[in-house]
C-alpha cells in the first residue's frame, strides 16, 4: 500500500511521488487529486504532500503550499484566491481576516488610496470624517480634536484659519473679516464709534456725542464744552472746553 502523497495506479508497482505542490493524495490512493485554489496543500515535501485544506483568513492561496499573509490594508475571507482593498474609509494590519471602520471624527493613513493600514483621532483645527482627508477649518471656524465638522464662530467671536476654539471679541472692539458668523479678526472700535464686540459700529449719531477709542457707549458733550473731530456730524471723537467769551451748547457749533 503507497504511503500518503503518493499513488500506484491499480495493477501497477511501484508508488509513485505526486508530483507537485498542488497534487495530494491519501494513503493506499489509486490516483492523487489536484487542490483547488482556493485552497493550500500541506504534508510531506513539494513532491509528496498529503493534505488540501481551506485557504485561512487573512491569507490567499493558489492550490500549493504557498499561502502569503494578505498585506496591510487589506483582508481575506477563508477560501480566498486574492486579497480585498479596506477602502479608504476603513484600514487593517497584515493577515486581516477583516477591515476595521476608522468612522467619523477620525482619518485614514498610511499605506495607499483604497488600502489605509491606520486610523487616528482628527486632530484640533480640523475636521474628519473617517477618510484619509482632513479638511482644515477656515478663519472664523474652529474644531475640537475628533470633530466632524467645522463650527461657525458667530457674529461676536473670532479665530485664526485652523484654530482649536473661537476667542471672543470684548466689549469695545468689533470683528472683522470673513462673513456673518465666520470672522477671521477683533479690532478695537474707532472715535466716533460705539463697539459691543459684534461686527456692528454704532455711530454716536448727533453732534453733541462723541466717543474715545475702544468706547462700548458714546457720552453727551453737555453745555461749556463744544465736540470736534470725526468724519462727520454723527462721528465726533472729542469734547472740549468752551473758550472763554464763547457759548457752547455741547455740539460743534461755537
Amino acid at each position: 500500500e503507497c504511503t500518503a502523497g503518493k499513488y500506484s495506479p491499480p495493477g501497477r508497482d511501484p508508488c509513485r511521488s505526486c508530483g507537485g505542490d498542488s497534487k495530494f493524495s491519501g494513503s493506499g490512493a489509486g490516483a492523487c487529486a489536484t487542490c483547488p485554489v482556493q485552497s493550500i496543500t500541506s504534508g510531506g515535501s513539494s513532491e509528496t504532500r498529503t493534505t488540501c485544506e481551506t485557504c485561512p483568513a487573512g491569507s490567499y492561496c493558489d492550490g500549493t503550499s504557498t499561502a502569503p499573509l494578505c498585506p496591510a490594508g487589506t483582508m481575506s475571507a477563508p477560501g480566498s484566491v486574492s486579497c480585498t482593498q479596506c477602502g479608504d474609509k476603513a484600514f487593517s494590519t497584515e493577515g486581516s481576516s477583516r477591515c476595521t471602520e476608522c468612522g467619523a471624527g477620525s482619518y485614514t493613513l498610511g499605506g495607499r488610496l483604497n488600502a489605509r493600514v491606520s486610523c487616528r483621532t482628527c486632530p484640533a483645527g480640523n475636521a474628519c470624517t473617517g477618510s484619509s482627508v482632513v479638511l482644515s477649518c477656515k478663519a472664523g471656524t474652529s474644531a475640537k480634536a475628533g470633530s466632524t465638522v467645522c463650527a461657525e464662530c458667530g457674529d461676536d467671536k473670532y479665530s485664526d484659519p485652523q484654530s482649536s476654539n473661537c476667542v471672543a471679541c470684548p466689549a469695545g472692539s468689533h470683528t472683522i473679516g470673513g462673513g456673518l458668523r465666520v470672522r477671521a479678526g477683533c479690532e478695537t472700535c474707532p472715535t466716533g464709534y460705539a463697539c459691543d464686540g459684534t461686527s456692528i459700529k454704532v455711530e454716536c449719531g448727533r453732534d453733541d456725542r462723541y466717543s474715545k477709542e475702544g468706547a462700548t457707549t458714546c457720552l453727551n458733550c453737555g453745555p461749556g464744552f463744544f465736540t470736534s473731530g470725526g468724519k462727520s456730524k454723527s462721528t465726533r471723537t472729542m469734547c472740549t472746553v468752551c473758550e472763554a467769551g464763547s457759548t457752547c451748547s455741547g455740539s460743534s457749533v461755537v
